[in-house]
């Protein structure tokens, strides 16, 4: 058993079933499951991070380590061996969210306050509260993501304002406006130059642009927004609401496919590197492969315990899923992607 905390799967069991897949506006068929994805699938480590629920995970750009948080400790991993490292407790309520900047040398947890560490050391650099108001840990930010450059930090709070915060002085570049409510995710376009928000209370989708700082485009789901993500090749981006992911075209901003089928809301979703599947997790042990391709199968299958979140390594062949009570369960996913 190579590495601390870490126990090796021989193989996952992949559900069979029925998912619905919409394609553009009004248009559903049905796509069978197929099983084939239980010999293609291959379990890699099941990790533990303390009692709570792993509420975030997050891999470096690297594919070097894998970072997880639960409740208010974030633990990292080498990828390589599965062994623990870095162990971090800084935050004094449930860590939200958690993201590495491109060149791997930051590490940003939202919670109470955003707190910024060395990915390295594991050195405290910054903590950043709300501006002009006293630390409130009744209150907190919700969700984050490094913008592809590294030099923005955009972050979400509970009221429904994103900050841009500049990583070099750490000074706020600006504020986006139009949320009522909680954020559910944010998603910064490969070029940089665009931003999508998620409002899991006003369940609304924002298309944001940087240069003006405007919102361009809303469109209002029938539930909560819960992520967001954008496709590497900068041509989809996805949301997840209710039991739905939905595929945006990103230049139109026109709904181009749905995929549906999951048994409670999703918890987590974001795109696979290289490709324009989504992983998606919900809290019924679910995980699946959304494919918005028309006729695609579905391959999706189960764990042990409720999902709550979710992440792909740099390379598009490793999935990281966040349990109820601590877990992290880590699969190989190559061999079930599009040739």
């Amino acid at each position: 058993m190579p590495g601390t905390g870490a126990k090796w799967l021989s193989r996952r069991t992949v559900l069979i079933g029925t998912a619905v897949v919409a394609v553009g506006a009004g248009v559903s068929i049905a796509v069978a499951e197929s099983g084939s994805g239980s010999s293609a699938l291959r379990g890699l480590a099941e990790l533990t991070n303390g009692v709570s629920d792993t509420d975030a995970v997050a891999f470096s750009p690297d594919g070097a380590s894998l970072f997880a948080a639960s409740g208010t400790q974030i633990q990292q991993w080498a990828t390589s061996n599965w062994a623990a490292g870095l162990q971090l407790d800084d935050a004094q309520v449930t860590v939200s969210a958690l993201g590495v900047n491109p060149r791997g040398t930051l590490l940003a947890a939202a919670a109470d306050a955003v707190y910024v560490w060395n990915a390295q050391t594991g050195k405290l650099l910054k903590t950043i509260d709300r501006v002009g108001s006293a630390l409130d840990p009744t209150q907190f930010y919700t969700c984050l993501q490094f913008s592809p450059d590294g030099s923005l930090l955009a972050v979400g709070d509970e009221h429904g304002l994103i900050r841009l915060w500049n990583t070099t002085t750490w000074a706020v570049q600006g504020e986006l406006k139009g949320h009522s409510g909680s954020i559910g995710g944010l998603a910064f376009a490969p070029d940089g130059a665009t931003l999508v928000s998620g409002g899991s209370d006003d369940h609304s989708v924002r298309v944001w642009k940087l240069s003006s700082r405007t919102c361009v485009d809303t469109a209002v789901q029938s539930k909560g927004v819960m992520a967001v993500s954008y496709s590497s090749d900068g041509r989809l981006f996805a949301a997840a609401f209710d039991d739905t992911v939905k595929f945006f075209d990103a230049a139109t901003y026109a709904t181009a496919a749905s995929v549906g089928g999951f048994a409670l809301s999703i918890t987590g979703a974001v795109f696979v590197p290289g490709s324009h599947i989504v992983v998606a997790v919900d809290p019924n042990e679910d995980v699946q492969l959304c494919d918005p391709t028309p006729g695609a199968t579905q391959q999706r299958w189960s764990t042990a315990n409720g999902n709550d979140a979710v992440a792909v390594s740099p390379d598009g062949k490793t999935v990281a899923v966040g349990a109820d009570g601590g877990g992290i369960h880590v699969w190989s996913i190559a061999a079930m992607l599009p040739k």
